[in-house]
């Protein structure tokens, strides 16, 4: 089975109660949700959290840094993606 599709969607959630920190308020937290399906149709989700500010940064880098170079790698080969994903991503903090 190899990866044939990665999507993300960033998402905005809002609190029950704002809560008040040193320097911000927090009124909303923000995840990512990412899902990929193989050439067989399995599909798996996953979620981050994304702080209060970086849901649209995080599902962007997904879609555009990350979906590519694993891209048609087989599902089983995690150790591998993660290999691949973090080479990728190394210089960018």
């Amino acid at each position: 089975m190899n990866i044939a599709t990665i999507s993300a969607t960033a998402i905005r959630i809002p609190v029950e109660r704002a809560t008040a920190f040193s320097t911000r308020v927090v009124g909303h937290r923000e995840y990512v949700l990412v899902t990929v399906e193989s050439d067989s149709g399995v599909v798996g989700t996953g979620y981050t959290y994304a702080g209060t500010t970086g849901g649209i940064w995080l599902r962007d880098a997904v879609t555009a840094l990350i979906a590519p170079v694993i891209h048609g790698r087989k599902v089983a080969a995690i150790d591998e993606c993660w290999e691949i994903v973090y080479r990728e991503l190394l210089l960018l903090g």
